[in-house]
């Protein structure tokens, strides 16, 4: 993801970035970009299913303290970097846009219909780049096909992908990056 901001977004990846990750697990990701401060980061929304949005507010909280730590629902927090939110309130945060959309190990676990959502809402709302790590195995999921990111990013239309790498470390995983290049004028 360092790289990616470094290769694509240029002298605005030296500024202050607000990123959005859809499906951030328990918050390892968030935490570590945070931590190892190689992005300069204004404020980290995680958007996930409710049930995670708990493991993920008490990790975080607890690893970065809980002052920096904003969850749905509460008022907003003087110094709250970090926003934690359900899938529901994606609609919520129409009202701004991201500089960096992160997906990392779970579109493909979705209905394409809610990838699609997602990337529609990047579309809109995501002026820099979309960071999608998945795998591809080609399985049946759930008891459907896979959802394939690539394929999904092509019917939205309007992104132009910058990268796409095999994953080194894990077997059947890609890494793409993709530009928004199609922006709908507001």
């Amino acid at each position: 993801i360092h790289n990616a901001i470094r290769d694509y977004l240029g002298e605005r990846g030296g500024n202050k970035l607000d990123l959005l990750e859809i499906g951030g697990g328990v918050g390892d990701l968030a935490y570590w970009i945070v931590k190892l401060q190689r992005i300069a980061v204004g404020t980290y929304t995680i958007v996930d299913l409710p049930i995670v949005n708990v493991m993920q507010g008490y990790f975080l909280s607890k690893a970065l303290g809980a002052s920096r730590v904003g969850l749905y629902g509460e008022p907003a927090k003087e110094g709250a970097s970090m926003v934690i939110l359900p899938t529901v309130a994606i609609n919520s945060i129409t009202n701004r846009d991201f500089d960096v959309l992160i997906n990392e190990n779970s579109m493909p676990e979705m209905s394409e219909e809610i990838v699609e959502n997602y990337v529609r809402f990047a579309k809109n709302h995501v002026t820099g780049i979309f960071f999608s790590y998945n795998h591809e195995a080609y399985s049946v999921v759930y008891g459907r096909p896979q959802v394939l990111v690539p394929e999904v990013v092509a019917r939205v239309k309007g992104f132009q992908r910058l990268s796409r790498h095999a994953s080194w470390v894990r077997s059947g995983y890609v890494e793409e990056t993709y530009k928004i290049v199609d922006r709908p004028v507001n």
